[in-house]
Protein backbone atom coordinates (compact mmCIF):
# COMPACT_ATOMS: atom_id res chain seq x y z
CA UNK A 1 0.00 0.00 0.00
CA UNK A 2 1.36 3.43 -0.90
CA UNK A 3 2.00 6.03 1.82
CA UNK A 4 -0.84 8.15 0.42
CA UNK A 5 -3.29 5.25 0.65
CA UNK A 6 -2.10 4.49 4.18
CA UNK A 7 -2.66 8.11 5.21
CA UNK A 8 -6.14 8.09 3.68
CA UNK A 9 -6.94 4.87 5.57
CA UNK A 10 -5.79 6.34 8.91
CA UNK A 11 -7.74 9.57 8.36
CA UNK A 12 -10.89 7.67 7.36
CA UNK A 13 -10.62 5.49 10.45
CA UNK A 14 -10.08 8.48 12.76
CA UNK A 15 -13.07 10.23 11.19
CA UNK A 16 -15.59 7.39 10.98
CA UNK A 17 -14.57 5.16 13.86
CA UNK A 18 -11.92 6.78 16.09
CA UNK A 19 -9.38 4.25 17.30
CA UNK A 20 -7.58 3.84 20.61
CA UNK A 21 -3.89 4.69 20.89
CA UNK A 22 -2.98 1.11 21.81
CA UNK A 23 -5.40 -0.61 19.44
CA UNK A 24 -4.32 -3.21 16.90
CA UNK A 25 -5.08 -0.67 14.16
CA UNK A 26 -2.73 1.89 15.74
CA UNK A 27 -0.02 -0.76 16.12
CA UNK A 28 -0.38 -1.91 12.51
CA UNK A 29 -0.13 1.67 11.19
CA UNK A 30 2.36 3.11 13.71
CA UNK A 31 4.44 5.14 11.25
CA UNK A 32 1.43 6.61 9.46
CA UNK A 33 -0.32 7.47 12.74
CA UNK A 34 2.86 9.18 13.97
CA UNK A 35 3.21 11.16 10.74
CA UNK A 36 -0.46 12.21 10.76
CA UNK A 37 -0.21 13.30 14.39
CA UNK A 38 3.02 15.22 13.74
CA UNK A 39 1.34 17.06 10.87
CA UNK A 40 -1.69 17.91 13.02
CA UNK A 41 -4.10 15.75 11.03
CA UNK A 42 -5.14 13.63 14.02
CA UNK A 43 -4.98 14.27 17.75
CA UNK A 44 -5.82 12.80 21.12
CA UNK A 45 -6.61 16.24 22.56
CA UNK A 46 -10.19 16.46 23.81
CA UNK A 47 -10.01 19.82 25.55
CA UNK A 48 -7.62 22.50 26.73
CA UNK A 49 -4.76 20.70 28.48
CA UNK A 50 -6.79 17.46 28.35
CA UNK A 51 -5.83 14.42 26.32
CA UNK A 52 -7.56 11.09 25.86
CA UNK A 53 -6.54 7.69 24.53
CA UNK A 54 -8.45 7.89 21.24
CA UNK A 55 -7.18 9.28 17.96
CA UNK A 56 -9.56 11.87 16.50
CA UNK A 57 -9.38 13.66 13.17
CA UNK A 58 -8.72 17.42 13.19
CA UNK A 59 -10.11 20.12 10.89
CA UNK A 60 -6.98 20.05 8.70
CA UNK A 61 -7.31 16.25 8.60
CA UNK A 62 -10.91 16.51 7.38
CA UNK A 63 -9.87 19.02 4.72
CA UNK A 64 -7.13 16.70 3.47
CA UNK A 65 -9.45 13.69 3.57
CA UNK A 66 -12.04 15.60 1.53
CA UNK A 67 -9.31 16.41 -0.98
CA UNK A 68 -8.77 12.72 -1.60
CA UNK A 69 -12.36 12.50 -2.92
CA UNK A 70 -12.21 15.46 -5.32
Amino acid sequence: MTPTKQLKLVLEKAHRNPFRTKSNFARQHTDTVAAAASCGLITTQIGPHLFGATWLITSPGIELLNGFYR
